[in-house]
């Protein structure tokens, strides 16, 4: 699916319900772009006055107080936003958003005007370079459509008009090709430092295959033992990993799946 067009437009006033990453990466984001950070309210008093000081807001002291007309964008977790969302008192000129990768558009049914805005990258407090993180996104009506595709692609150049369900299978893919192999990368760095080895010597080969997965498919890309079905070199590995077996699990399972994908190839 290709990025969706956008044109330049003027920003809607921003109000964020929530003070963690999200709020401050969007805030940083939002004034970048030529917007302006309307009002917070936080359940944490502290940390969402900072943020209100830190953007010139105004600081909200209960969640119902009222908004000028805009964007009120949920940053907050998962569990919190249904709650939140019915809690609010609906309102006409507001734009009440998600940024949420597994809940649906739904969640906010009982406000007049809806949508999703969810950036496909781990948030900083610090900020993040907006302009190339995927953002996917997903309105109730057209013409709120039209306005979430003007106004992200102030924000980012990678815009994907997705449903509630493509978004979620989208977050699966996010979460088993970032989290799961930094997860491994975590093991084998134990490994590693545990028997006094550098496990930096990896990031080259690692980067360059990142690097080679924009321009090639990964199925052209799988090197290794599995791939050769060296079966003598991938016993003298579960040996190594013996006193290992989480690992020495997941070696196999990888194993065998590279096994399987190449089998299809041939």
């Amino acid at each position: 699916m290709k990025p969706s067009a956008s044109k330049v437009v003027n920003l809607p006033d921003l109000h964020l319900i929530g003070s963690g990453r999200l709020a401050h990466s969007l805030a940083i984001a939002w004034e970048k772009a030529g917007g302006r950070i309307a009002s917070v309210w936080s359940r944490n008093s502290i940390t969402g006055q900072a943020l209100a000081l830190k953007h010139n807001a105004s600081w909200l002291t209960k969640v119902n107080d009222a908004r000028s007309p805009g964007w009120l964008m949920l940053a907050v977790k998962d569990e919190a936003v249904r709650e939140i969302a019915a809690s609010l008192s609906p309102q006409d000129d507001l734009l009440v958003l998600h940024a949420s990768g597994t809940l649906p558009l739904a969640v906010l049914s009982q406000h007049p005007r809806t949508a999703v805005l969810w950036p496909l990258q781990s948030m900083q407090l610090i900020g993040n370079d907006w302009t190339t993180i995927p953002l996917f996104i997903e309105a109730g009506i057209v013409t709120d459509m039209a306005e979430l595709q003007s106004i992200s692609g102030r924000l980012s150049t990678q815009l994907y008009s997705v449903t509630s369900q493509e978004r979620l299978y989208y977050h699966l893919a996010a979460v088993m090709a970032g989290n799961f192999s930094n997860a491994l990368y975590q093991s084998v760095f134990s490994m590693l430092t545990a028997r006094g080895l550098d496990p930096k010597v990896l990031l080259p080969q690692l980067q360059a295959g990142l690097n080679g997965l924009m321009d090639e498919a990964p199925a052209t890309r799988q090197t290794g033992p599995a791939v050769r079905k060296d079966e003598q070199v991938m016993e003298q590995h579960l040996t190594l990993l013996a006193q290992l077996p989480e690992l020495a699990e997941l070696y196999r399972i990888f194993s065998k799946l590279i096994q399987k994908q190449a089998d299809s190839l041939r």
